[in-house]
């Protein structure tokens, strides 16, 4: 028999060979077709093409040495069959199947069938782009126990937190054979029995002690899930099926970790710290404390770095995997929710101390020790743990212990994500001077149900569940997890103290009266810091499809959320003094251009600009830029138009980089794409700006600008009746009726409807003077001429250089037509050439 191609069979492992052939029945030639990335051990890893007596075709040959005499290659490939016999379904939809395995001396061969009917039509889950990664992750999350473990059941007995971490972690949790005591005391100096210590100026429990402590209280025993895990479950151990445009299929591989009758929980543990390792592993011990904050159930927020760049979509790619293990429990363990949330803690934390006993560069192993240590903390509030609150510092920048073979651990061999040296200052330069922005953090409270016939609760779950749904697709707003705050109201706390606990900011509560014919909705938007009313409205619908009604509900009082936090957090910045952060600075920027007066909007670009300087990478001050910009192209307040274009331009594209996710980058963007001319662009982009978020007011007028601009005034007007309905106060609500106004005027319906919205909007400064040439417009067009010189007079009163030529460059975004109509109509109301 002959080897082909330009790769070889492994000098080092041509003993196994001969005992291949003969043990597969090969015939022929092996064809090397490529080497895929080594496995764990030094294992080679290979795409050949084979005739054999049990297979023919494309399969994976693995080349490997066995770990230790104990163990041979039939317990590979036995927990491999294993796997398929016990979720047959599950497994031929999903799993790999081992062909066959050789072993000799120590060395060993394992052939398997290759997924998604070659590796060409499938990519690692870490390769996935955000919208492909973040469906898979939810199908993954939700199939590991609803179809993998469809069979789990509750272990007999009561068992104590150590149980399951010794478990999890087995040999690990030894002195001798594990390497966390080492770890500990020689990379860290840190006693590894020590109950506790501090970081970042916060005190976290010691993991590995606890773990140790046999002498707790009887009380956090649990009831825990048991069913079969992967074992090793990361990024690169999940393939996706590429091409294709239904559902995207997943297949798991490498299950040589795989157990049965194991605690669950811990494969969506291990695949969540894998994840935040790969992409933060390297990054700065206190962006990694900020991450941990962000991601934490109970500790309030105290890092002063913030998130930096995508750490908002990494937070919720781990939420994601969080939320279908907690739906899962909803929907089978509900009864026991105390129980499985303190089985997701602890399996956090065990797969923590799984990282930190790895053979891996210190800094990551000093990451998974403080993963396991936050999420240890969660476990503490959520179960009242009494434990000491005082300790030694702990030493994360203590030099690394020489580092082993990068090949041992592939999951957590990762590219560098440290930014460039001019970032690495510039972020060191932030932390000492211009604290980074964090979301402001809002929580639900369970509406109260003012009635007392049955099937009402019901009801009103389903709205507390739409209003969370719905203020989490508001961009720049962070929500407290349902299950979190479920599990603090059933505990006898005041709404501030409840508050305080989940780190919120803002709270939204309130009381729901419903009958066969109307409901009636109380809704509170309460500061947690002063305990008072930002917002407060009743709503009354007539019942009709019941869950319309909760959408619409939801979408109503999320729409006034949106704005009435803005407004706060506007004021806020305003009125502070002293130290200010990026967001504060973003804030006061846009108070001043709210005010719509020349001098403020000038204000307002200097203070952009300074911010931009210190904080080149925050996506908002750049897409507030872009409004300032716009704002002095249509106030016609610049002489080099072309100049502000280019970096109107260039500061929306940079906010949409920098943020992807950010509605209010991307309607930034729509507003001068629509400038530009570039039309369909525009739309595309504020379409996504209201995909991003619904209830954003700002996002739905700008798609009503565009859609206007694009010759779709008829849409245009059901854009601005929405972003109407979301927000009736505020500067933007004239500018609002005047954007309806001119709709029903291109449209030339109901222009009595038009006249009156028009002439509404003249009450306000920020449609100064350009709602009197829009009615004036609407006079002359319904033969009103004289009114409509009046009007204009009293514009040019206010606006004194105002000419037809000068209109054009205002409202140039609209479509010839419709400007030549606007312009000839004012021509007729006495404005001149």
């Amino acid at each position: 028999m002959t080897v082909t191609n330009d790769l070889t069979w492994p000098e080092e492992y041509s003993e196994l060979l001969p005992l291949v052939t003969s043990s597969w029945k090969i015939s022929g030639e092996i064809y090397f077709h490529r080497q895929l990335s080594a496995g764990k051990s030094g294992a080679l890893v290979f795409i050949v093409d084979i005739t054999s007596g049990a297979f023919e075709g494309q399969a994976i040959l693995k080349l490997d040495n066995c770990p230790d005499s104990q163990w041979n290659e039939e317990t590979e490939v036995q927990l491999h069959r294993e796997a398929f016999e016990a979720a047959p379904e599950f497994a031929s939809k999903h799993l790999a199947r081992i062909v066959g395995s050789v072993e000799h001396e120590g060395k060993i061969a394992i052939l398997s069938t290759v997924v998604a009917r070659g590796l060409e039509y499938s990519v690692p889950w870490n390769a996935c782009g955000y919208e492909l990664a973040l469906n898979v992750l939810q199908r993954l999350a939700r199939s590991l126990f609803e179809d993998w473990n469809a069979d789990y059941r509750i272990a007999p007995g009561m068992h104590a937190p150590q149980d399951l971490l010794s478990r999890w972690l087995g040999y690990r949790l030894d002195p001798e054979e594990g390497r966390l005591h080492q770890f500990l005391s020689k990379s860290c100096n840190h006693d590894p029995l020590e109950p506790c210590f501090s970081y970042e100026g916060h005190w976290y429990p010691n993991p590995l002690a606890f773990a140790q402590n046999r002498d707790l209280p009887s009380r956090l025993n649990i009831r825990a899930a048991e069913g079969r895990l992967h074992g090793d479950l990361h990024g690169h151990n999940v393939l996706v099926r590429a091409h294709q445009q239904s559902e995207p299929d997943y297949y798991l591989i490498d299950l040589a970790m795989y157990q049965d009758k194991q605690f669950l929980f811990y494969d969506h543990a291990y695949f969540e710290l894998a994840y935040l390792l790969a992409r933060r592993g390297n990054c700065l011990p206190a962006q990694w404390d900020a991450i941990l904050d962000e991601l934490g159930l109970f500790h309030p927020k105290h890092h002063t770095l913030g998130l930096w760049q995508d750490d908002v979509g990494i937070a919720e790619f781990v939420r994601t995997l969080r939320t279908e293990a907690m739906n899962w429990v909803e929907r089978h363990e509900s009864h026991r929710l105390s129980f499985m949330e303190s089985q997701y803690l602890l399996a956090r934390v065990a797969a923590g101390l799984n990282f930190a006993n790895k053979s891996i560069e210190h800094n990551l192993r000093s990451h998974a020790f403080l993963y396991a240590a936050h999420n240890l903390k969660d476990y503490f509030t959520l179960n009242n743990v009494d434990w000491p609150k005082n300790g030694p510092v702990f030493d994360v920048d203590t030099p690394a212990a020489p580092k082993s073979n990068p090949r041992a651990d592939p999951e957590v061999s990762l590219p560098s994500t440290e930014p460039p040296p001019q970032k690495d200052r510039l972020r060191r330069r932030i932390m000492t001077q211009l604290p980074a922005p964090q979301k402001p953090v809002i929580a639900v409270l369970p509406f109260e149900s003012l009635n007392s016939q049955s099937g009402v609760d019901t009801f009103v779950s389903g709205i507390n569940q739409e209003l969370i749904t719905e203020l989490a697709k508001v961009d720049w707003l962070a929500v407290v997890s349902p299950t979190s705050t479920k599990f603090l109201t059933q505990s006898v706390l005041t709404g501030e103290e409840i508050a305080q606990r989940a780190g919120a900011h803002y709270l939204v509560e309130g009381s729901v009266l419903y009958d066969d014919e109307r409901v009636r909705i109380n809704a509170h938007l309460v500061d947690t810091s002063s305990g008072h009313d930002l917002w407060a409205d009743r709503l009354v619908r007539d019942v009709e499809d019941v869950f319309s009604l909760q959408q619409e509900i939801a979408s109503a009082v999320v729409g006034h959320i949106d704005w009435e936090l803005r407004f706060d957090m506007r004021e806020q910045a305003r009125l502070k003094r002293g130290e200010v952060s990026v967001w504060d600075r973003v804030q006061k920027a846009l108070w001043h251009l709210y005010k719509f007066t020349s001098e403020d909007t000038e204000t307002a670009a200097d203070i952009l600009s300074r911010t931009i300087n210190l904080t080149p990478d925050y996506s908002l001050a750049h897409a507030v830029m872009v409004n300032t910009l716009l704002r002095k192209l249509v106030f016609l307040q610049v002489d080099d138009r072309k100049g502000a274009k280019e970096r109107a331009l260039y500061h929306a594209e940079r906010a949409v980089a920098l943020d992807d996710q950010s509605s209010f980058a991307h309607a930034s963007l729509a507003r001068i794409y629509s400038v530009l001319k570039k039309h369909d662009a525009a739309t595309a982009e504020a379409e996504l700006a209201v995909k991003l978020n619904p209830s954003s007011a700002n996002a739905q007028l700008v798609l009503g600008i565009v859609r206007l601009a694009n010759d779709q005034p008829r849409l245009a007007l059901q854009s601005i009746e929405a972003a109407t309905r979301f927000g009736t106060a505020g500067p933007y609500y004239k500018v609002k009726l005047l954007a309806k106004a001119l709709c029903l005027y291109i449209l030339e319906d109901e222009m009595d409807l038009a006249e009156a919205c028009a002439r509404a909007a003249m009450e306000g400064r920020s449609v100064e003077p350009f709602g009197h040439y829009i009615l004036a417009a609407i006079l002359a067009r319904k033969s009103r001429e004289g009114e409509a010189r009046r009007i204009t007079e009293q514009g040019n009163a206010i606006r004194p250089r105002m000419t037809k030529a000068r209109m054009r460059l205002a409202f140039e975004n609209l479509k010839t037509v419709d400007l030549d109509k606007f312009v000839g109509d004012l021509g007729t109301a006495g404005l001149p050439d």
